[in-house]
């Protein structure tokens, strides 16, 4: 039985450099796709054959009220019926209601039948996921535990029963974060259905996939991508192109391409397995609508937001409608449409549909469970967004704090929400309280994910970056160039990861007065930007305004404006005028042509940066405030400027000097997008102050 996982995305949690629209590394919290595990992480018994429809859970509890008046509560047909109904409590999302029946089940079997029969390990495997489900793994483990070495004892190392529950330990494990030996079950559970099923056996597949899961979770992309490629190939020749596993697979295969940077070969991956799955499931099937999510995922990390908003739209309705407003993959989708909605600069929308997410999941799974904490998480980053730090800081200690309680300090969750309270830190102004999170997460992800990692170089980015705000540009060199080559070794040159890493380094020398070599990796970068990502998407648009501020710096004002001028256009028509990053672009341009002495076009651009500001981010927000200190210098500027020279009655405006700048050089546009740094400028950069800081 296949368990949809929640495409729970933290967004970017990242530092950027004031006066820059910096690219920053990000993370998300759970892999980017809604990974199917296919082998049955519950041995669920009791429930109807494919053929048969699934009976409603009026006529299940009828039917355990009849044996129970029958037969009693030890009855075996009520030891079945007590289960079919858990099972179906949980397909449902009311895991609250289920677990005390699966209790009750296992209780009665190990009273009647004995702590070894199967029957009453089958009940004790189905409790253990259950919990898990719930974000309770600290008491699935012993469960799984108990239940393998019981098999083990009765079955045999090689029964498929003793392999199924193998792949079970090494799930829970894997959500505890115990990723090392989390594969070694996984490897053993492959090789024992190696040998007695054989490679091409579905059972032997699904084993393949978990683990190629587990591998993407790790960063061992290149280990997972063969993986995900062999259970594809051996289900398409198996069972065929259109069959539910095959198509699983493909969505699997898609999300890892996503996660590497290889936008352009997910997408047709993606459009397919929805086509094929609306065909023979249609358009309401939890899983086309899995897909459904995915594919607006991923056209969301390419930049393509509007055409990302009617798919993840579509799901989140069409979920509601098919299995309700307060079902886990309807709040899931709630959550995550919220904060495309963030992305997007459309911050006032996102808040009530967050703080919704996060009031629906806290009553249905609780207040520990790794979801309510996801939403509870995002609603904090929204709310910083925002400009509400005061607000957003409680909740991300109060998440900070669950997750240790919960999942231990070292869990890769744990450290997410370290770095996440790091960041907000730093946006208060608090550097040294900043520091010493953005370090402890550092450390703690060498160790338990070890150097490579994706997560593991984003610390050291997000450290390196605080580390050149308090002008220790010595400190930060070494970490930032670690964390470039860091990425270029384990994504690749072209990966969006490492072009991000390329960009902030270059920032960090134009930081060190190191302005031509900043510019020559800037111009590189751009154009493999331009070439990996497409000309509008949005982390292009800030390689373009990156390098205006490098060639500001260097007085080339003329072609400084005209990069401002084309990252002020792609933002304006690729995220509205309203969003943002457009109105940094603004307040950018507005200040270098104050600098020019263009005062009359300047005035007038950051009328529309303040005006801009209130309006989206309200009157109190730090770019609101930084905006109206631009535009009040500026107007002071002007006053002096004309009470020393009054004009000549009939004087006009001296016309503007500087010659005519050739185009750049643009790579051809292949469009593809920047996989977990997709939210990155939802994240606020600074708006400058006077002009681009240097």
């Amino acid at each position: 039985m296949g368990t949809c996982h929640p495409n729970d995305c933290v967004p970017n949690a990242s530092v950027q450099s004031p006066g820059t629209s910096a690219l920053t590394n990000g993370e998300t919290l759970h892999p980017d796709n809604e990974v199917v595990w296919e082998s049955p992480l519950s041995e669920m018994v009791g429930t109807t054959s494919g053929s048969e429809p699934p009976e409603s859970e009026a006529s299940l509890q009828r039917r355990l009220e009849d044996s129970l008046a029958r037969h009693g509560e030890r009855h075996p047909d009520t030891i079945l019926a007590v289960n079919s109904l858990a099972v179906l409590l949980q397909s449902l999302g009311k895991h609250q209601q289920a677990e005390p029946l699966l209790q009750r089940a296992l209780k009665s079997n190990e009273e009647t039948k004995g702590a070894q029969h199967p029957d009453t390990l089958v009940s004790l495997s189905n409790l253990a996921m259950l919990l898990q489900a719930m974000g309770k793994h600290r008491e699935a483990e012993p469960l799984c535990r108990r239940a393998l070495a019981n098999k083990e004892k009765l079955l045999g190392p090689h029964h498929p029963d003793v392999l199924t529950s193998l792949n079970n330990l090494a799930a829970v494990l894997k959500a505890m974060g115990k990723h090392q030996e989390a594969e070694l079950l996984y490897r053993r559970a492959l090789d024992g259905k190696e040998v007695t099923l054989g490679s091409t056996h579905q059972s032997t597949l699904t084993s393949v996939n978990n683990l190629a899961v587990l591998l993407q979770a790790m960063g061992k992309h290149r280990e997972a991508e063969p993986l995900f490629r062999r259970a594809l190939e051996g289900k398409e020749s198996t069972l065929g192109p259109s069959h539910t596993s095959t198509l699983i697979s493909m969505d699997n295969l898609a999300m890892l391409l996503k996660a590497m940077g290889k936008h352009q070969e997910a997408e047709p991956l993606l459009r397919r397995a929805l086509k094929n799955r609306e065909t023979a499931l249609g358009q309401t099937h939890p899983n086309t609508l899995s897909t459904l999510k995915n594919l607006g995922g991923l056209l969301q990390a390419m930049g393509k937001h509007r055409e990302a908003e009617p798919l993840l739209q579509k799901a989140l309705e069409y979920r509601e409608n098919t299995l309700g407003p307060t079902h886990p993959d309807t709040l899931s989708s709630l959550n995550d449409f919220a904060m495309l909605l963030n992305t997007m600069g459309k911050h006032d929308a996102a808040e009530p549909l967050l703080r919704h997410a996060l009031s629906g999941r806290d009553a249905l799974l609780g207040p520990y469970h790794p979801d309510t904490l996801v939403s509870l998480n995002d609603l904090a980053v929204l709310l910083k967004a925002m400009g509400q730090h005061d607000e957003a800081e409680p909740l991300l200690k109060r998440a900070l704090e669950c997750r240790e309680k919960t999942l231990g300090s070292t869990h890769p969750d744990t450290l997410t929400s370290t770095n996440h309270l790091a960041v907000l830190l730093k946006a208060m102004g608090r550097l040294k309280e900043a520091e010493q999170f953005y370090r402890r997460a550092l450390e703690g992800r060498e160790v338990t994910l070890g150097p490579t990692h994706p997560d593991t170089l984003a610390s050291l980015n997000n450290l390196a970056m605080l580390l050149q705000a308090t002008g220790k540009h010595r400190e930060a060199e070494p970490l930032l160039k670690r964390a470039m080559d860091g990425c270029k070794a384990t994504l690749g040159e072209s990966h969006p990861d490492t072009l991000t890493s390329l960009n902030n380094f270059s920032m960090l020398l134009n930081a060190m007065d190191q302005h031509s070599e900043a510019e020559s990796l800037l111009r590189g970068a751009l154009l493999s930007s331009e070439a990996m990502l497409g000309h509008t998407h949005p982390n292009t648009l800030a390689s373009l305004n990156n390098l205006a501020v490098v060639l500001q710096a260097q007085s080339k004002q003329g072609e400084a404006e005209h990069f401002y001028r084309r990252a002020l256009e792609g933002r304006s028509a690729t995220l509205g005028s309203s969003h943002p990053d457009t109105l940094n672009s603004i307040n950018n341009l507005a200040m270098l042509l104050q600098a020019m002495g263009v005062h009359e076009e300047a005035e007038a651009l950051l009328r529309l940066a303040v005006d801009g500001c209130k309006a989206t981010l309200g009157p109190s927000h730090p770019n609101t405030l930084t905006a109206v200190g631009n535009l009040e210098s500026l107007l002071e500027v002007t006053r002096d400027a004309q009470a020393a020279n009054p004009p000549f009655l009939g004087q006009t405006t001296p016309p503007r000097l500087g010659s005519p700048l050739e185009p750049p050089r643009l790579g051809s546009q292949l469009g593809s997008p920047l996989e977990r740094l997709q939210k990155l400028q939802s994240m606020q950069p600074h708006l400058q102050q006077q002009q681009p800081q240097q």
